[in-house]
């Protein structure tokens, strides 16, 4: 065999390989990139045909969903939404809590936080800085 014949050998080769790369990478692009709307569309056909299956099964209808209730932790005590003092205690059991706290505050404090609510549905997130701003602009803590 000549030379050339291997050199030409290998260049269809390596051609093969770029094309290949090139499919694999089209390919993961095109999966990467399925627009968040269609989970939205997809999300309640899914949701009520589980409706209607549990509805045939005899399970009746689902369930309502429970209203939440937010909690602010600042400065030490428990707020309402209208940053008027709660007591966690005193929530209704039928709603789920919803815990805001500053988002710059240490983890051992969040725990220390959260274990202070004696339920065991309690969802922890970060305030937003309207929230911050609306703290900030709170002088004292009303009684």
């Amino acid at each position: 065999m000549s030379e050339s014949h291997l050199s030409g050998v290998m260049a269809e080769i390596a051609l093969a390989l770029a094309m290949a790369f090139f499919a694999v990478l089209v390919l993961a692009l095109m999966s990467m990139g399925v627009p968040e709307t269609a989970d939205a569309v997809a999300a309640p056909t899914r949701d009520r045909s589980l409706e209607v299956a549990r509805a045939e099964a005899g399970g009746g209808a689902p369930a309502p969903a429970r209203p939440e209730t937010l909690i602010i932790h600042h400065r030490g005590r428990f707020l309402d939404a209208r940053l008027k003092p709660v007591d966690p205690a005193a929530l209704p059991p039928d709603s789920r809590l919803v815990l805001a706290i500053a988002p710059d505050t240490a983890m051992a404090e969040a725990i220390a936080v959260r274990a202070r609510i004696a339920r065991p549905d309690v969802t922890v997130t970060a305030l937003d800085q309207r929230w911050l701003n609306a703290l900030k602009d709170l002088k004292e803590l009303p009684q």
